[in-house]
């Protein structure tokens, strides 16, 4: 996903929402409709973005930051949570 860019300058943080029976791509920096994502599209992003949680979650297991499972679990979701809403 990292080929589209927002007219506000947005590279590489988007998020997926669904509509009705369509899946599209938005900014989430701004909120703006990019693109109306197919089925491969929406599996490539959703692989893409719990790739990049779990190296996240790792960082912080290696930086000794996480307690526990259920603590890791409650952070990446408020991370998730937090790039939405940026």
């Amino acid at each position: 996903m990292s080929n589209y860019k927002c007219k506000c300058g947005n590279t590489s943080n988007f998020f997926i929402e669904h509509v009705l029976s369509q899946c599209g791509m938005y900014c989430s920096w701004c909120g703006k409709w990019i693109k109306w994502l197919n089925k491969d599209e929406e599996l490539l992003f959703k692989h893409k973005q719990n790739e990049e949680l779990q190296r996240f979650a790792q960082w912080l297991w290696d930086k000794h930051y996480l307690v526990d499972e259920a603590f890791t679990i409650r952070l990446v979701e408020q991370y998730q949570r937090s790039n939405r809403n940026d």
